[in-house]
């Protein structure tokens, strides 16, 4: 399947999911809502696309909060004196990690002990090598600062619907974990996410078989 084809479904599916998201912040929401008193997880995106999906996999069931503003780059953004206090805070961060952000390089981000929980998302996606593939045809690849190293595993995972599939998956199993071990409050959201992501994983392999004779080498 080509990659423009592939990039179209993503940016598709992004926004589907973020108009999801924004809907569901007006006066009426199809979302379940915690039924204790308990508090809500409190989470931390180190990315913008990744509070997307934590805002579509979670909605009102935890408190997100995105760190870099929307026009910062996570690679090279050294963060502001708010974040130690805000990830301090949170039961879990949800990262792309692969030493991907800026932010949780720096000496002593993330405590030891009594921390976060941390999901690297990369780290579980089978990352693909940087440089090498179908995104980089023409060489040299991309370089510059916060860039990796030629052949080192590429954090952009969300550039491929598979992986950001899923993420969505394993960010719906992370937020239930850490509300399950920590005693908070949490909806349906997380499990009908996870049924979510598997039809979309079908949808897509579905999609990917039948445009599969349109590719360039096919």
């Amino acid at each position: 399947m080509s990659r423009r084809v592939r990039a179209l479904a993503l940016v598709v599916g992004l926004g589907c999911g973020l108009v999801t998201a924004a809907c569901g912040g007006g006066g009426g929401s199809d979302r379940a809502t915690p039924t204790t008193a308990a508090r809500r997880p409190r989470v931390v995106a180190t990315t913008t696309i990744l509070g997307a999906l934590v805002r579509d996999v979670a909605g009102a069931d935890v408190d997100l909060d995105v760190l870099p503003p929307p026009d910062a780059d996570p690679a090279t953004w050294p963060g502001d004196a708010s974040v130690p206090d805000r990830l301090a805070g949170a039961d879990l961060v949800v990262a792309i990690g692969l030493d991907y952000e800026a932010v949780l390089r720096a000496p002593g981000a993330l405590s030891a002990t009594g921390g976060p929980v941390v999901l690297s998302v990369a780290d579980q996606l089978a990352p693909t090598s940087y440089g090498a593939g179908p995104a980089y045809p023409l060489p040299p690849p991309p370089a510059g600062v916060g860039a990796p190293a030629v052949g080192a595993p590429d954090p952009a995972v969300w550039l491929d619907p598979d992986r950001l599939t899923a993420a969505s998956s394993a960010i719906a199993s992370a937020i239930a974990d850490v509300a399950s071990r920590r005693g908070l409050a949490m909806g349906d959201d997380t499990a009908r996410v996870a049924a979510e992501a598997e039809t979309l994983r079908i949808a897509d392999e579905d999609m990917q078989a039948a445009l599969a004779p349109l590719a360039p080498n096919a």
